[in-house]
């Protein structure tokens, strides 16, 4: 709901907000303990490019063109980010 009826929604617009702003933020916290001496630009970008990713695999799962198995899709979004 966050992400297909959150732009006609203004309290589901903000959730959806902050959520993707914890996802980056966290990602960006994680990022930094494991890569300390990383460029701050970078890691921002990194993180950014990340957490709109997300946001799209969970709008295409939803939309059901990832497929019905939510097993098979996790494990390959796995690999691709840990690639």
């Amino acid at each position: 709901i966050l992400f297909t009826d959150a732009r006609a929604n203004p309290v589901l617009a903000a959730r959806r907000t902050a959520t993707q702003d914890l996802l980056r933020e966290g990602v960006l916290t994680e990022g930094w303990r494991l890569n300390p001496g990383s460029d701050p630009v970078a890691a921002q970008v990194g993180a950014a490019l990340y957490t709109g990713a997300m946001a799209e695999w969970a709008q295409q799962w939803l939309a059901g063109t990832l497929g019905g198995d939510l097993d098979a899709v996790v494990e390959y979004a796995v690999q691709t980010v840990l690639r």
